[in-house]
């Protein structure tokens, strides 16, 4: 089988907030301190180690399912830290599929359960990026056309890492069919 891959950059999600158990992660911008000119930069979601709850700080994305996609959702959160011991970080990802004319509710349309992911711990270096591998077991049975929206989040109840964890982009990468 062959592979599919959806590129979800930090500027394709957006907060969630408003009610009393959301709390939106941070966006910011990064300016690269490299001798290149101009500087480079990214956007990035800064997921603080302070805050706990539900489903903690988080962001989410929506998308279209492309047409090629037949089963194995896996969600690559690509990110980094300013720490460089042995502590772990954990993520974690909810996924709802809506399907065109099925006849779902899409106000009270809830989302799959949970799945989580635990970087053994963060990278050797502080700033180095790091990649968490997510498995949407979970995945609201989910097929090729659906409207998806996922949410991600950092589990800092599942983690031990002090300091903010900066997710930079997304990979979902699916099998196709």
């Amino acid at each position: 089988m062959a592979t599919g891959y959806i590129e979800l950059p930090a500027l394709a999600w957006y907060p969630l907030d408003g009610a009393a158990s959301n709390v939106a992660a941070t966006l910011d911008f990064l300016t690269g301190t490299g001798a290149d000119s101009p500087k480079a930069r990214w956007a990035r979601w800064a997921f603080d180690k302070g805050t706990d709850g539900d489903i903690d700080e988080h962001v989410a994305c929506s998308f279209v399912m492309p047409g090629d996609y037949a089963s194995a959702p896996v969600l690559k959160v690509k990110w980094y830290s300013a720490r460089t011991s042995a502590e772990t970080v954990q993520w974690g990802c909810k996924l709802l599929a809506i399907t065109p004319d099925a006849a779902e509710d899409v106000p009270t349309k809830n989302y799959a359960s949970l799945n989580v992911a635990t970087a053994t711990s963060c990278p050797a270096n502080a700033n180095d990026l790091a990649e968490t591998t997510i498995t949407l077991t979970n995945a609201d049975n989910v097929a090729a056309g659906d409207l998806v929206t996922l949410i991600l989040y950092r589990d800092v109840s599942g983690d031990d890492a002090d300091g903010d964890a900066y997710m930079l982009a997304c990979e979902l990468s699916y099998t196709t069919g």
